[in-house]
């Protein structure tokens, strides 16, 4: 599945929220999905949001595994900016291409 995403530059979490919408269109739908209350903002506020566990993350052709979260979100997707961090991906905001180890993974349209 192709999903658009927008980074998150204020992640207090290492973290990937996908949308409620999203995880209805997944087949098969993972199990174990666990609710809880996640902090979004470094004022405190915070939003529900399901646990689904480690899940295969790719762009382009990078592969990780990454803990994932559903939530009511008007996006498909959220990346925190210390996702990308952890796993040494680049972005140009200018170009709109992201980049690990030197090749270019996700280019935007």
């Amino acid at each position: 599945m192709v999903v658009d995403a927008v980074v998150d530059t204020a992640a207090k979490i290492t973290c990937i929220i996908i949308s409620q919408r999203v995880y209805d269109s997944l087949k098969p739908q993972p199990g174990g999905v666990k609710e809880m209350n996640v902090r979004i903002t470094g004022d405190g506020a915070s939003m529900t949001a399901s646990f689904l566990g480690e899940v295969e993350i790719g762009i382009g052709e990078y592969r990780c595994h990454h803990p994932v979260y559903v939530a009511a979100l008007q996006d498909s997707m959220l990346l925190g900016i210390d996702f990308l961090q952890a796993n040494l991906i680049c972005l140009s905001c200018g170009s709109g291409e992201f980049w690990f180890s030197g090749s270019t993974v996700y280019r935007s349209s």
